[in-house]
Order: structure tokens, then C-alpha cells, then sequence
């Protein structure tokens, strides 16, 4: 039992990365840091969920946890022991894919990491104007398999404080399927 312990007690995680030797941007402490600074700001959320069956539907949360709002960015995270050669860092333009609201930022270039491995849902990770003074990013993740195909964009205006997700989805023996969501962070006065 004694050796046990110290076996577990002295290993280091394979999900954890030393900071200093992050080979891409660093998706999941800036999201963590962005979290943390719009809760601290008690930054309410004002969302809009869509779908190609229902119309838009707009509601405002005043009781928001950032880090589970922004947890899809959080996944998206590339850093990891095992892909730091799956990914290769390109400048590029932003594509704004995921919603109308980011046209005025179709075009601008930033830092891109493009999967080099078709195992790896993340195809994507694109940062404006660059990694150490980001304030716009973008995702492209595909997901599939023979009986489903998923394509996401995933969308974040730091400056704005806006955020959109968009899901196109398909299945055999099923209807296409496509999801907008769109949430600001905005201060209200009560």
C-alpha cells in the first residue's frame, strides 16, 4: 500500500503541461483568465439561442458562471503532451464562419494552428492579431464518423465581449440539423 502511494503521490498527470514549454497559444488560460475577470466584473449574459426548426430566443442570466459558459472554447484547447507535431502554426486571415457578427472581422490576420492529423477533431485555432495580444479568435472543429458529421465554428470578440457557436449537424436516418448561439457579456444596472 505504502508503495502504491508514493507511486500515484509522485506522477505528474499526462493532461498537465508545463507553461513555460506551451508549443500554441494558450486557448485555456486565456479563457480561464477571461472567466475569471468577467465574474469578477458580476458581467451578466445576455444569449441567444437559435435553430434551423425555431426561431431566435433571446433570455439574460444574471447569475453566470464564465467558466462554464465559455467551456466550449475550454475543450478546444491544443496543448497537449501528445499533439505538440499534430499541429502547425500558419499566418492566416479570419474566415468569421460562425455568425454575421463577426463579417467586420473577415479578413484580418492572425496566427492559425491547423491540425495535421484527421484523428483530431480540432481542424482550426485562429488568433488575431497574434498570440501574446490576442483579442479574437476563432475554431473549426469536425467531428464524424460513418452514421454522423458535425462541423462547429466557435467565435470570441475579447473587445466586444461576444461569443457565438454555430453547429451544423448530420445523421443518418435523420434530418440535418443547424444551432446558433450567440452571448454577450454586458453590465447592467440594477
Amino acid at each position: 500500500m505504502l508503495l502504491m502511494t508514493l507511486m500515484f503521490s509522485c506522477s505528474v498527470p499526462e493532461t498537465e503541461i508545463d507553461q513555460e514549454k506551451l508549443a500554441f497559444f494558450d486557448l485555456a488560460g486565456e479563457i480561464e483568465l477571461l472567466a475569471n475577470k468577467w465574474n469578477a466584473d458580476n458581467k451578466k449574459l445576455e444569449k441567444t439561442v437559435q435553430s434551423d426548426l425555431e426561431d431566435a430566443e433571446t433570455k439574460i442570466f444574471s447569475d453566470v458562471d464564465w467558466l462554464k459558459e465559455l467551456k466550449p472554447f475550454l475543450d478546444a484547447d491544443i496543448n497537449k503532451k501528445d499533439w505538440f507535431d499534430k499541429f502547425e502554426e500558419r499566418t492566416d486571415k479570419a474566415t468569421a464562419n460562425a455568425s454575421d457578427l463577426f463579417t467586420s472581422i473577415k479578413g484580418r490576420t492572425g496566427k492559425a494552428y491547423y491540425s495535421l492529423d484527421d484523428k483530431i477533431k480540432i481542424k482550426r485555432l485562429f488568433v488575431s492579431p497574434n498570440k501574446e495580444d490576442w483579442n479574437y479568435l476563432e475554431i473549426t472543429l469536425i467531428n464524424e464518423n460513418p452514421l454522423y458529421y458535425s462541423e462547429s465554428y466557435l467565435s470570441l470578440d475579447k473587445v466586444k465581449a461576444v461569443y457565438n457557436i454555430k453547429a451544423e449537424r448530420s445523421m443518418i436516418f435523420s434530418d440535418n440539423s443547424i444551432i446558433s448561439i450567440s452571448g454577450k457579456a454586458v453590465s447592467i444596472r440594477e
